[in-house]
């Protein structure tokens, strides 16, 4: 059995974030929510031929956007 270190990433597949991600947000969201994320995910994937995105990174820009807005209203 061949042990893998925490860090080891499969494939040697490059990190999105280099500084990688290490902190988790939970958030409870019903079927609607999710429907809508997926189908924003779905096309945002087509706009942006050979990136992969998966609905955390969706979500991450949506909240990101949002902040940015909020903080130039103040």
């Amino acid at each position: 059995m061949v042990k893998r270190s925490s860090s080891a990433r499969q494939g040697n597949v490059a990190r999105k974030a280099p500084d990688g991600l290490d902190k988790v947000l939970f958030v409870r969201a019903n079927q609607e929510l999710l429907d809508k994320l997926e189908s924003l995910r779905q096309r945002r994937n087509a706009q942006h031929r050979g990136i992969t995105l998966s609905k955390a990174d969706v979500a991450r820009a949506l909240l990101w956007d949002g902040i940015e807005r909020e903080e130039k209203e103040d």
